[in-house]
């Protein structure tokens, strides 16, 4: 069930990266043996992705394969060719405020929103209800910079807010360094240092610091890529082939599958209906100035 809920809620993903190999534009796709359409690599950075067509979890099954063709374009320099397929979360985007729904188990299911502003410098991040579609409690967090620039901090100057049933708390400090809350809204600046809603203040703040891996302290940097690197992928099946220097003509050997025992990956069972991208032949040519 996990498996049918990663299907069609993330979709299978294949990518591709090269290094010292100009990728040729046209990559044939392969549904059972038969030549099925023709997609496009980026040449301009010599990467290929797409998600693989839900075809594939037909109770027939499936059997892709990708057909790249490249040219090697440095002499004295060992090609590679990286190759993964995996389910991620990405993020969408909507002009300059993107947001990516995270499922950080594995379970088909999102746990998590997180939405950034871009230049208007915030990540919102809340938990999130795959019910009603709807998100829940969460953290804002301000920015220095534009959450796409690497040097975006947090930005402590504005607070870092609690978002509860609707309202907004700014998380403060006491004089004694404990931790404390003040309604967003009020002037007077009166603390909220204990009682009910102190402590389900607190377990929003436990709640998504557990999720982000670090505490309050903690928070430095925060970018969108911080969280494609460490959020984006679930479960991926991961493939390098180097052609070292001075092979004229290389065609890899097929890489063997994972292993079905009891600990192997969820993804891996995928791989048993699903050819592995990075077994395509690739065929590349050595190139002499």
């Amino acid at each position: 069930p996990a498996m049918e809920r990663l299907f069609a809620n993330k979709g299978l993903e294949v990518y591709v990266e090269t290094s010292f190999i100009d990728l040729d534009e046209k990559v044939v796709v392969y549904l059972d043996g038969k030549n099925t359409k023709t997609m496009k690599a980026d040449t301009k950075y010599d990467t290929f992705g797409c998600e693989i067509p839900n075809d594939l979890i037909r109770k027939d099954g499936g059997n892709y394969k990708f057909e790249f063709w490249g040219t090697v374009n440095k002499d004295g320099k060992d090609a590679t060719v990286y190759a993964n397929v995996g389910f991620y979360n990405n993020w969408d985007d909507e002009g300059t405020k993107d947001w990516m729904l995270v499922d950080n188990n594995g379970d088909g299911y999102n746990e998590y929103l997180v939405a950034c502003g871009g230049a208007d410098k915030w990540f919102h991040i809340h938990t999130w209800n795959n019910v009603t579609n709807t998100y829940g409690n969460g953290l804002f967090f301000y920015t220095t910079h534009d959450t796409k620039d690497k040097h975006a901090m947090v930005d402590y100057n504005k607070g870092v807010q609690v978002y509860y049933n609707g309202t907004e708390y700014t998380i403060t400090k006491t004089v004694n360094n404990i931790v404390a809350f003040r309604l967003t809204s009020d002037t007077t600046n009166t603390l909220i240092t204990e009682g009910a809603l102190y402590n389900n203040l607190v377990g929003v703040c436990e709640k998504i610091f557990g999720f982000l891996g670090f505490k309050y302290e903690e928070a430095l940097y925060m970018t969108d890529a911080h969280f494609s690197h460490y959020f984006g992928k679930i479960d991926a099946l991961e493939k390098t082939i180097t052609y070292p220097t001075g092979n004229i003509v290389v065609a890899p050997v097929s890489p063997e599958l994972p292993q079905t025992g009891d600990n192997a990956s969820i993804v891996g069972f995928a791989m048993i209906a699903v050819a592995l991208v990075a077994a395509a032949v690739v065929t590349v040519k050595k190139v002499r100035a």
